[in-house]
Formats: C-alpha cells, sequence, structure tokens
C-alpha cells in the first residue's frame, strides 16, 4: 500500500490515514538484511517469517478502522516490544537468538475514539556503538557456545551478561512509570527512560543501580511505585539478589542486598507483589526458592519459602489471604528442557497455570496446577495487582516455535474457561487488560493486541471485550506496516497515576 524510499523520509496517505516514515541509517548508509540465514538455522527461524525485523521508524495518524469502532469507552496507550535486530549477527545469523534482538517499541495512542501509531528503537549504548561501526559487536547468547563468537566489547549485568560479554538490549519487557517509558533486559541492563509522547529515548533513569535492572519490574497503581529486582554473583562467588522501590516521583526509596542459600539453575526472570509483600524467586535442581520481603522492608525480615523443582518465566499477581500468601504464575513441568535458552518451543517445557500457597504462620508452603493446558505470558486488570481476583488472561503458545496463537480467559473461582483464537498464520503477542471508564466489575475491560498476520502481510491492532473474548474483536485498526512478532506489552491508561508525570520527577 505504501511505498518507502530509500535513505530518505518518505510520507503517504489513504483516505484517513498519514504516515510519516524514516528508514535508520547505520554509518552512513541505510539498513539492510545483508545475509539470509542458513537454511534450518536459528536465524531462519526468528529472523524471517512473522519474526521479520522492521528496518524504519514510522509515525501515523487517523489510523483506518477495518472492522467495528474504537471504542469511546478507553483513553491511553498501548505499548509493546519486539526483539528487532538492525545488523547482521557476527556468526552471519547462524545462531541469532531473537533475545539478542535490538529493543524497538511500538506505540498505539488511543483517545476519543481515534488512533494513531508510532515505533522507535531504544537507543541504549550497545545500539549506538554498533551504529557506528556498521556492525554488531557483540555475540550472542547462542553464538557464544555454538559458533565460537567473542565479543569486542564488556558486556552488561553482574551474572551470565557479564559473564559471556552479552549487550544490553532492552528489549525483553516494557513498563510506563511517572511519565516515561521504561524498557528493560532480561539478564540486567540499565534503566532507559523513554518519552511517553514520541518514544524518544531520553537516557537513563538516575535511580537505575550499577548491578542493572532486571526485566518484569513492576509497577503498583495504586501507589504509583515501581519495584524492581536484580541478580548476580560476586568473585568469590556468591550469588545474590538487589531488591528495589522507587517511588512515584522517580526516587530511589529502597535497594536491599539479598544473599542466597543456593546456587541458581538457570537465571531468575520475574517477580510478584502484593499489597504488603514482594516475591522473588530462584530454582535450583531440586527445589525452588522464593524470598518474601515486606514492601519497604528490609534484607534481614525476608522469609524464605521451598517448593516443588521447576522455572517460572512469568508470574501473574499475589494477594493476602488470612494466614496465606497466595501467588499465581506459570510452572514449567520441564524446566530443564529450557534453562540454556535453546529451546524456546513452550510446548516443550509445558507451562501451566499455577498456584503457591506461603503460610506466613507455619512456614509451609502448598501448591497446585489451575490449568493443565499450555499456557503463559499472562495479564490481568492492573486495578487488581496485590489483590485478590477472579480473571486471568493467558496466550496460546505455537507449537514448535516462539510465537502466539490465541488468549485463554481463566475464571480462578470458578474454573471455566473461553479462548480467542487469533486465527490460521497469524500470531499476536501478551495482551495487556484495558479498563473501561466507569467500569464496575473486573472484567468490565478490553484486551488489547497487536497481530501479525502473515496470509495478508499486514498488521493490526485488535480490541476484545474481556466478558466474550469468544467474540472476537470488537474492532480492527490496520497498522501503517507488518511488524516483528513480539513479547510483552504495557497498557498506559490517561487515568493511572503511574502515567501522570509527577510535580517533583527527578527525571
Amino acid at each position: 500500500m505504501f511505498m518507502v524510499q530509500a535513505c530518505a523520509q518518505a510520507q503517504s496517505s489513504t483516505a484517513a490515514m498519514i504516515v510519516s516514515r524514516t528508514p535508520v541509517q547505520s554509518n552512513g548508509r541505510c539498513p539492510g538484511r545483508r545475509l539470509t540465514p542458513p537454511p534450518g538455522s536459528w536465524g531462519e527461524r526468528y529472523r524471517t517469517g512473522a519474526w521479520t525485523p522492521n528496518s524504519e521508524e514510522v509515525h501515523a495518524v487517523d489510523l483506518e478502522v477495518i472492522q467495528g469502532s474504537i471504542p469511546k469507552d478507553i483513553s491511553g496507550r498501548y505499548i509493546r516490544n519486539t526483539e528487532n535486530p538492525i545488523h547482521d549477527s557476527m556468526d552471519g545469523n547462524r545462531y541469532y537468538h531473537p533475545f539478542d534482538g535490538d529493543g524497538m517499541l511500538h506505540m498505539l495512542r488511543i483517545k476519543d475514539g481515534k488512533a494513531s501509531y508510532c515505533n522507535r528503537w531504544v537507543r541504549t549504548k550497545a545500539f549506538e556503538e554498533e551504529q557506528k561501526a556498521g556492525r554488531s559487536l557483540w555475540a550472542g547468547v547462542l553464538e557464544v557456545p555454538m559458533s565460537k563468537m567473542r565479543s569486542e566489547r564488556p558486556g552488561w549485568g553482574e551474572a551470565i551478561g557479564k559473564l559471556l560479554k552479552l549487550k544490553d538490549t532492552a528489549s525483553t519487557d516494557v513498563v510506563v512509570h511517572a511519565g516515561r517509558v521504561i524498557p528493560s533486559w532480561y539478564l540486567c541492563g540499565e534503566a532507559y527512560t523513554m518519552n511517553l509522547e514520541t518514544l524518544e529515548t531520553e537516557g537513563i533513569a538516575p535511580w537505575s543501580p550499577k548491578e542493572g535492572v532486571s526485566a518484569h519490574c513492576k509497577v503498583d497503581e495504586s501507589t504509583g511505585e515501581l519495584l524492581f529486582f536484580n541478580y548476580g554473583f560476586d568473585n568469590t562467588g556468591q550469588w545474590f539478589f538487589n531488591y528495589g522501590e522507587v517511588d512515584r516521583n522517580s526516587s530511589l526509596t529502597n535497594y536491599q542486598y539479598i544473599p542466597l542459600a543456593h546456587r541458581m539453575a538457570g537465571t531468575p526472570h520475574d517477580m510478584a507483589f502484593s499489597k504488603k509483600y514482594s516475591i522473588l524467586c530462584y530454582f535450583g535442581k531440586n527445589r525452588s526458592h522464593f524470598a518474601v520481603i515486606p514492601r519497604h522492608g528490609t534484607a534481614a525480615q525476608v522469609r524464605w519459602f521451598e517448593a516443588g523443582p521447576t522455572y517460572v518465566l512469568h508470574f501473574l499477581n499475589a494477594h493476602e489471604e488470612g494466614d496465606e500468601l497466595i501467588l499465581d504464575g506459570y510452572h514449567m513441568a520441564r524446566p530443564d528442557i529450557f534453562r540454556k535458552l535453546d529451546c524456546l518451543d513452550l510446548h516443550a517445557v509445558v507451562p501451566q497455570l499455577w498456584r503457591w500457597r506461603f503460610n506466613m504462620k507455619s512456614g509451609q508452603t502448598s501448591e497446585m496446577c489451575l490449568d493443565p493446558r499450555v499456557l503463559e505470558f499472562g495479564v490481568i486488570n492492573p486495578k487488581y495487582h496485590g489483590e485478590n481476583y477472579k480473571y486471568a488472561y493467558s496466550v496460546i503458545p505455537h507449537k514448535g516455535e516462539f510465537m502466539f496463537t490465541g488468549i485463554t480467559k481463566n475464571n480462578l473461582q470458578s474454573g471455566e474457561s473461553q479462548t480467542f483464537e487469533f486465527g490460521s498464520d497469524v500470531y499476536g503477542s501478551e495482551a495487556p487488560v484495558v479498563p473501561k471508564i466507569g467500569g464496575r466489575e473486573e472484567d468490565d475491560a478490553y484486551l488489547i493486541s497487536f497481530l501479525t498476520d502473515m496470509k495478508n502481510d499486514r498488521s493490526v491492532a485488535v480490541i476484545v471485550d474481556c466478558k466474550s473474548i469468544e467474540a472476537g474483536p470488537v474492532c480492527t485498526i490496520l497498522l501503517p506496516h507488518r511488524i516483528s512478532s513480539g513479547t510483552h506489552a504495557f497498557w498506559a491508561d490517561d487515568a493511572a497515576t503511574a502515567v501522570v508525570t509527577p510535580p517533583f520527577s527527578k527525571l
């Protein structure tokens, strides 16, 4: 539909949509996918097809609605990440891993029944250095062991990123806090901030610690706080967590060093919080270890709980109930397959919706499966974070590849569920819950997701009513270009305290 002039900004329009495109240059040249990934390689799987990277930054207004109408009872920004490499990997894309891709954010602004779109790379230190060099300077997580490639620069974090000299891509997760967009990296990178209006990279948050910030920091919209963790090991081999809290004025108010009693089997990836506690976790070969720390508390107050062996990529929510702290997430039945990151087929590792109960009085743990199906990347209504809740929305993994083909809604009280399938050769991602303005019930809300439609060579944004997801989208919005498959997303509601820039922000 649209033609883009090489190495120049181009504009195009339909009857309604107005699009501005800027191909991003590298060392004076337009970016190009110079090498075709070898047949059967990781690069072929995750640099072609639905994972084909984008090479331009686009701004489009008055997006075309091709089905239904944009609901008038939502207002905010949907922001989703993609792992979007701008250069060939050092080994010619043979062992390119999607977790190595440069971070790119895509934002859909919805207000007054209209939508606009923009996308921007996260301009990390590593991104800027490779742009100057015009090539990759860091090897990837599989390139190091499989292709024997070595990075030309130091890595980030205090664990595997430093050991293997991996670059901070800021491509794993994204949240919005105190009026800034904050992308993050799974091996603990720097906390970059991006403008909520334009997605321009502004710099590194002043509260970002030297040990970095893991992916999946949490925003408590009821208090405006951001909760985060990092992890690593020191020169003696001692593994540790650091747990941090940032207030609504972007000031670091708490930072606690927590030594670990056991060696990790796979790096931690997520955390959770309730009204009173934050929960960190790490996994050994035979046991799982959960650290429960009071909000605003100290390392001396940490309570440790143990559970059966597993690995958890993502948690859903936590809340208190009497003497118990209840944690929900996705328990892997076959965690050893995933730990080396050389298998991303979630059907092979079998993540299942799971519940852990930590008795704060007796110190005992109990656990149970809530749904035996393969599910992951779950979300809930953000107004219920840290509280007792009823509904969970999980994506359905594609068999064989790290992509997602639908969404399942679980009623955690009745056990009922319903499913929305994206369609043949259509792939989506984590779909945030968008509360309706004036909504009273937990599922008075919508789900929103970008879909990559390979059959029609396009991408769309779909909005689905949470009360009846089986009915499919109430609205489908055409994007100005097909975007790469992605993973995590965030809905920044105009009314949420975590989105409004505080008057005394430190940024």
